[in-house]
């Protein structure tokens, strides 16, 4: 074996555990501290980004639509590249993200259109 498959090997563990140890917080509700700990792997191992899904699902409960929308549509675009096609739940989310940014939106122009007839 290769010092650098042991490097890589090492990595992919560690990236494995911190994702789980994310993961974890999600499901016991801490959905900013799950968000916080996706967006370090996020940022320190670039590789795994399309594997974040559970990233985009703490990004959402945290009312970070757009960016949740945007975590589930790399997810997406790597299954499909991968073959994947039969997996719809990071559809579903990527939808329901794209409703509630566009919800956000159209909520504000009514807010300001009612204000404006005041």
């Amino acid at each position: 074996r290769s010092r650098r498959t042991d490097m890589k090997r090492n990595t992919d563990i560690r990236v494995q555990d911190a994702m789980q140890a994310a993961g974890e917080l999600l499901l016991a509700g801490k959905a900013d501290e799950a968000c916080h700990a996706f967006d370090t792997l996020h940022h320190d191992y670039p590789t795994a980004r399309a594997d974040l899904w559970q990233r985009g699902l703490a990004l959402f409960y945290v009312g970070k639509f757009d960016e949740a929308a945007t975590q589930f549509e790399l997810d997406i675009t790597a299954r499909r590249a991968a073959g994947n096609l039969e997996d719809a739940d990071e559809v579903i989310w990527h939808a329901v993200c794209l409703a509630k940014c566009n919800g956000c939106a159209s909520t504000q122009v009514l807010q300001q259109q009612q204000q404006q007839q005041q």
